[in-house]
């Protein structure tokens, strides 16, 4: 989700005061907007090779070396969660959020899954469209679980 967000992929908010961003002064009023997509695929705010698959950078030991550099961006749940946060988060969240595991729950309890075999050594890309999609599309087996 962090390098490539579904859902909503912009944050807007209002400045309550003037502040100095990125060298330029801006005022109080002003509506301002935080692409989550291109922080999240910048070296400066994601970090080394942002757009590679690497899970390791939240492990505790990572997490805590960015504390202490004081480069946290990547750790903001406005840039982890596609519901945002805080008291403007979608108030769906927390049920959508259930629903998703209910559903994981059930389908892993009945079903086995497994890449097929033509895609097995394939790299997979993520795409950009309406949401993000790997490509090429990989195809699955699905196999019903024996009670």
């Amino acid at each position: 989700a962090r390098a490539f967000p579904f859902g909503a992929i912009e944050v807007f908010r209002t400045l309550d005061a003037p502040i100095a961003l990125a060298g330029y002064e801006v005022p109080a009023g002003t509506v301002i907007a935080l692409s989550k997509v291109g922080a999240s695929q910048d070296e400066a705010c994601a970090g080394a090779e942002p757009r590679a698959f690497r899970p390791e950078r939240y492990m505790p030991d990572a997490v805590a070396a960015r504390k202490e550099a004081n480069n946290t961006f990547i750790d903001h749940p406005a840039i982890k969660t596609p519901f945002s946060f805080g008291p403007r988060m979608c108030l769906g969240a927390r049920l959508a959020q259930v629903e998703i595991y209910s559903l994981l729950s059930r389908l892993v309890q009945d079903y086995e899954f497994e890449l097929a075999p033509e895609h097995r050594d394939t790299h997979f890309d993520m795409v950009a469209r309406a949401g993000n999609v790997p490509s090429p599309s990989p195809h699955f087996v699905v196999r019903k679980v024996q009670s």
